[in-house]
């Protein structure tokens, strides 16, 4: 069984772990639940998809079961960073077709930032074992990996990888203080803003920039493009700005744009080539231990 949804992962490495019908917070208490919630099957013939965590909300529309699970059980942040498709196995073939709406929310305040979305994470996994009976667990499975590392013997970094002058930690905030809203790049509000303080993003000519980026989260971007885990093995600390150019064709991650909407030619190296000859490092093929979530039971849900 191989899902269909659109990678967007945040790739992590952990040891295996026991059977879970939901997750529960780490201080072992009774898991979190939504106040209310509401699952509808979705029957439209439309393609658009869309999930969101506002406030003390979840929402969802026209999504698969594999995405919400990807979604409940991915890495938090302002969004949940979804699973990616190779760290998911088993299921039936409608959790891929079948499309649902949901819609639910928490009780009470809300604590904003990744300790927030964490906790609507973990409503959601409860609410999956709730109205779909959903079984999960963990496994460690051998798989192809990618290590990420310093390409030149002299510890060289390329031109497209600059040591940044802004901490990470003040540009992105924390659950005490939201982090100020950061304009993509190439807008005119990321120009007034400097292009440190601008939100990293690939747009579809495969021209990536990002400011005050760790190595940690850049080998997340590696893996979500490359479906595959990426370990950081540079050695590298601090923030970079960045800057790389590359081909997004054949790439099972690269965005595709809106639906119905042909997408431009892609030009420049493969992104081997050019994160060895602009940044510097090199994605080297080998193998390594994978956490996969695997489905153990799973039904079509209550109705409402």
């Amino acid at each position: 069984m191989k899902p269909r949804h659109v990678p967007l992962v945040v790739v992590l490495i952990a040891p295996a772990c026991a059977i879970v019908a939901a997750q529960t917070p780490a201080d072992n208490s009774q898991p979190l639940t939504f106040e209310v919630a509401s699952i509808k099957p979705n029957n439209s013939t439309s393609i658009g998809r869309r999930f969101g965590a506002p406030g003390d909300r979840f929402v969802a529309r026209n999504e698969t079961l594999i995405h919400l699970i990807a979604v409940a059980y991915g890495a938090p942040g302002p969004l949940p960073d979804p699973l990616p498709d190779y760290r998911m196995s088993g299921g039936p073939k409608w959790i891929n077709s079948d499309r649902f709406d949901v819609e639910a929310k928490a009780a009470g305040d809300v604590v904003r930032g990744t300790v927030g979305t964490r906790r609507k994470q973990l409503m959601l996994q409860s609410l999956l074992a709730q109205r779909f009976k959903l079984v999960v667990h963990h496994e460690t499975k051998e798989m192809p990996i990618y290590a990420l590392v310093l390409a030149r013997r002299d510890k060289a970094l390329g031109p497209g990888l600059l040591r940044s002058q802004v901490d990470p930690v003040v540009s992105r905030g924390n659950s005490n203080n939201p982090p100020l809203p950061r304009p993509a790049f190439g807008t005119p509000a990321c120009e007034a803003a400097g292009g440190s303080r601008c939100s990293p993003g690939l747009g579809i000519g495969g021209v990536f920039k990002g400011g005050a980026i760790t190595t940690t989260e850049l080998i997340a971007y590696f893996s979500r493009w490359l479906n595959r885990t990426v370990l950081d093995r540079t050695g590298l600390t601090g923030a970079f700005d960045v800057e790389l150019q590359f081909s997004t064709e054949g790439l099972p991650g690269a965005p595709t744009g809106p639906p119905g909407v042909e997408r431009p030619p892609s030009e420049g190296p493969s992104i081997f080539t050019a994160v060895q000859d602009q940044l510097g490092l090199k994605l080297e093929s080998t193998k390594g231990p994978v956490d996969v979530l695997v489905i153990d039971h799973v039904e079509r849900p209550t109705p409402d």
